[in-house]
């Protein structure tokens, strides 16, 4: 009985050490008691539970009693610390390092810095491909008042060169009126991925990694900066244009002199002519472009891995507006910005169900899901500095917020022909969700012989899997697809009824997909086995569906599934919208 006793004890006592908790701290500047902004924390123990601190140095992150906290920043010394002594304090100080040393001019006859900025270039094309999450938050101010928020997940594909590809996972936005109108920062996460240390881009001023040795020593001067780091093997080096050249970047990168592993480099361009900025607008106008942006790496089990990006950059947008008696002229200072941040390494989210349009930038793909609690819920990102929460009360009393609490579509104009969630309580219309793409031709009846590619309906089962300890969770809904969708006939009496019909055949499937799927813990691969299957007979029900009521021509069929849906939704689309009267 001893025994028995000893041994639930002891498994209790393992079971409260791994518990996972959220801890809540700030790391700061042990002289100035300031914030230390995009600090790393991290896991000693395992280093790829990791964070970082927002612009005020405050940071989360789910630990367990038993783990050890490590943090180290440039030009301090590292700090390491127990979970359960860290609970104690919640505060981090670190101590700078104070390191002297006189700048070294290097000239274009000397080779040994430039030999080392070509070795660094090397190790990095020759980086490996990986995937994380990635965690994005972007901020717009116009003359000093936020304008825009961006929040958004993703699947990130990359290599210590560049980001590959991002993934859309899930987003959220608020936006505040400028002139009537929203500006709209429409493709920042995209434009990021076009910035690669080693491939030149024409979004992009270039940088010193984008040259050999010979064109390197002809473009740049370099100077050797004091490295402040631990390491006695670190190395920092200044880069600066020799002309003075707006397409290349001048900037700072930290390496180390026997691996010529790159840790983190700064790149700044002022008044560029090269960026990815155009006005959506005719006559509107971009410039004075400015940017400032820095990549840091970290290692991981031996490898070199991207940890974060963060940048900002500022521009002069330009409006004109002409009057019968006058023209106005308006320059609004625009500045933004942004942290990008990779973590959970070789463990990406699960792929959203749901066929976006490539071209899609992030706004479309935010405004076409409903708001998921559960998602936002399970994942966290930065913690929200004072400044973005200031912002966040701001859109909350003078703008709009897009995917924060629930589904908004046809709040904002700009967004109005976009994917629709399907609703009991709205019904689709034809003209008012902007379904027909040519008006311009009219045809009769029998005046073409292939009517099926004059129009195509489609809708589509989104399903959102995420994992919730050790188990998995899941989202869906029946979303229109206003972008795969077009009807270039005549509208009829009856084609709003045909189209709502099917967008509630589609939601019945849903429903009985999601009966399935209830109350039951599935692995990933029976969900995915269970959602096709669904989609497959979806597919059948809608071939049938067209062939039958032949674009609501035919009475009898159209009357019959329209019983169908009154049956499973309680939704009678002949007495809402009298086909035939």
């Amino acid at each position: 009985m001893r025994n028995t006793l000893f041994t639930s004890l002891f498994l209790l006592t393992i079971s409260v050490n791994l518990a996972q908790l959220k801890i809540v701290g700030v790391v700061k500047d042990i002289n100035t008691n300031a914030g230390i902004p995009y600090c790393p924390v991290v896991v000693k123990n395992n280093q790829t539970v990791n964070t970082i601190t927002n612009e005020d140095g405050a940071f989360m992150l789910e630990v367990s009693d038993s783990d050890t906290l490590q943090i180290k920043y440039i030009g301090y010394k590292s700090k390491v610390i127990s979970v359960l002594n860290f609970r104690k304090t919640s505060i981090l100080f670190l101590l700078p390092i104070n390191q002297m040393l006189t700048e070294v001019v290097v000239r274009a006859d000397n080779d040994y810095l430039y030999k080392m900025m070509d070795n660094c270039r090397k190790v990095l094309i020759k980086s490996k491909t990986t995937e994380s999450k990635v965690y994005f938050f972007f901020e717009t101010f116009k003359n000093g008042t936020p304008v825009e928020l961006l929040e958004c997940f993703y699947n990130g594909k990359f290599s210590n060169s560049g980001i590959k590809q991002l993934d859309f996972k899930n987003g959220r936005a608020g936006l505040v009126k400028v002139d009537n109108g929203y500006f709209i920062s429409t493709n920042t996460s995209k434009a990021v991925t076009f910035s690669n240390l080693v491939e030149q881009s024409k979004y992009f001023p270039a940088g010193p990694f984008h040259f050999n040795i010979a064109k390197l020593k002809k473009k740049y001067t370099l100077k050797l900066m004091p490295a402040r780091d631990e390491d006695s093997s670190v190395i920092v080096l200044k880069f600066e244009p020799k002309n003075s050249d707006n397409t290349l970047f001048s900037g700072e990168v930290r390496f180390n002199k026997k691996t010529f592993v790159v840790y983190q480099i700064k790149l700044s361009a002022i008044n560029t002519s090269i960026h990815p900025f155009e006005s959506i607008h005719e006559n509107g106008t971009i410039r004075n472009v400015s940017f400032d942006v820095t990549k840091n790496f970290k290692i991981v089990n031996d490898t070199l891995l991207p940890e974060s990006i963060y940048f900002n950059y500022t521009l002069n947008y330009k409006t004109v507006k002409s009057y019968a008696i006058a023209r106005m002229d308006t320059t609004y200072t625009i500045d933004s910005k942004g942290v990008m941040f990779f973590y959970d390494y070789h463990n990406p989210f699960f792929k959203p169900y749901y066929n976006y349009d490539d071209n899609l930038n992030d706004y479309r793909k935010i405004i076409s899901l409903n708001y998921n609690k559960e998602f936002w819920q399970l994942n966290k990102g930065l913690v929200y500095s004072k400044k973005a929460q200031a912002g966040i009360t701001f859109f909350k009393n003078n703008g709009i917020f897009l995917n924060f609490k629930s589904n908004l579509n046809d709040t904002v104009s700009y967004f109005d022909d976009t994917d629709v969630t399907w609703s009991g309580e709205k019904r689709l219309s034809l003209k008012k969700n902007k379904l027909q793409r040519d008006t311009t031709t009219k045809y009769s009846y029998g005046s073409q012989p292939f009517l099926s590619s004059l129009y195509t309906i489609e809708a589509q089962i989104f399903l959102d899997v995420n994992k919730k300890g050790d188990s998995l969770v899941h989202f869906s809904v029946t979303v229109f697809d206003v972008f795969q969708t077009f009807y270039n006939l005549p509208e009829e009496k009856q084609t709003n009824c045909f189209i709502n019909i099917y967008f509630d055949l589609c939601e019945i499937e849903r429903r009985k997909m999601e009966h399935t799927l209830s109350g039951k813990h599935y692995a990933f691969a029976q969900i995915d086995s269970i959602y096709k299957a669904s989609v497959q007979n979806l597919a059948k029900i809608k071939n049938v569906y067209m062939k039958e009521v032949f674009l609501g021509r035919n009475k009898d069929q159209l009357k019959k599934w329209n019983d169908v849906v009154y049956k499973e939704l309680n939704i009678d689309n002949f007495m809402f919208f009298k086909p035939y009267n």
